[in-house]
């Protein structure tokens, strides 16, 4: 059985598939809550207030972004 792993220039099976599937379905959909066009009601703004009240986003030492409870 033939492995990628024997090949480390070339992209994964998984990563080919989606360069293929790209054209097709078109890049993934992530719009903000208050775009332009769409209705915020007074829910979708309290639980937003309520989340950034609680949680806050720190970059870890790794360089990597974590989001994490505040501390009271």
């Amino acid at each position: 059985m033939r492995t990628d792993a024997a090949r480390p220039d070339r992209p994964g099976w998984g990563m080919r598939l989606m360069d293929r599937l790209y054209p097709i379905l078109g890049p993934a959909q992530i719009r903000r809550h208050d775009a332009v066009g769409r209705g915020v009601d007074a829910d979708d703004l309290a639980r937003d207030a309520a989340l950034r009240a609680a949680y806050v986003r720190e970059v870890g030492p790794d360089g990597r972004a974590r989001v994490v409870r505040r501390e009271p």
